[in-house]
């Protein structure tokens, strides 16, 4: 819903610019780990990590408010 959505653009800005910059290519864009890498210029296991990290804190943050709906 509207909050759900709210929470979500907050929790991304709260987010590191470092590791939100890595999340749009890969799902707004649907670009593979790798793609990323390329496009960014680090590692595509730096990559994963950040990404693997970035979703973490992302549910960490919205679960308790979809769980709420």
């Amino acid at each position: 819903g509207v909050v759900a959505g709210h929470a979500a653009r907050e929790a991304l800005e709260r987010l590191a610019a470092q590791d939100r910059v890595l999340l749009d290519p890969r799902y707004r864009e649907g670009l593979s780990v790798s793609e990323v890498a390329d496009v960014v210029g680090m590692p595509a296991n730096t990559v994963k990590t950040r990404v693997f990290r970035a979703r973490r804190y992302l549910k960490a943050i919205l679960s308790p408010l979809i769980k709420a709906e």
